[in-house]
């Protein structure tokens, strides 16, 4: 089973807590940018499940987060600085709200995410694509590993 949406507007990405002394008293509290950006994935992940309930087994999460183009590229620019955005934030960022706000909506929990993919990029449209796939027993590929002990380094 494959459940994909996409969430037009600028990606958004988890920040840490806040803390704040109120009377004498520490209180911790997430950054508004997070409870509005959940609350956005959630209603988009929601539609995407038309009723059905959270997702039990394996899964594997891919996001796509899509930024606008800096006004100040000219298209010279943009063919040089290539599709992949390198700043901020970091794609685990991204992730990380969008494992968050899955909760109990796609999958019970986020621990059943086993693979994870995130691409960010520019285009001429800000959004983020979500796409999650219910993994079978046969599915997984082993992913051969890059270090080789005889060489010791990476390849």
């Amino acid at each position: 089973m494959i459940i994909a949406f996409s969430i037009p507007g600028e990606p958004g990405y988890a920040q840490r807590m806040r803390a704040a002394v109120v009377r004498g008293h520490v209180r911790v509290y997430q950054p508004k940018n997070n409870v509005i950006s959940t609350k956005i994935i959630q209603d988009y992940a929601l539609e995407a499940m038309q009723g059905r309930k959270p997702l039990e087994g394996p899964l594997s999460l891919e996001i796509v987060a899509y930024y606008l183009y800096p006004h100040s590229w000219s298209k010279r620019a943009r063919e040089r600085n290539g599709p992949f955005k390198l700043s901020r934030p970091d794609a685990t960022n991204i992730a990380k709200l969008a494992e968050d706000s899955l909760n109990s909506i796609v999958w019970k929990d986020d621990s059943q995410v086993v693979r994870i993919l995130i691409e960010k990029r520019f285009d001429e449209v800000a959004r983020t694509e979500i796409r999650i796939e219910l993994l079978t027993v046969a599915q997984p590929q082993r992913v051969e590993p890059t270090l080789r002990a005889e060489q010791g380094a990476l390849l």
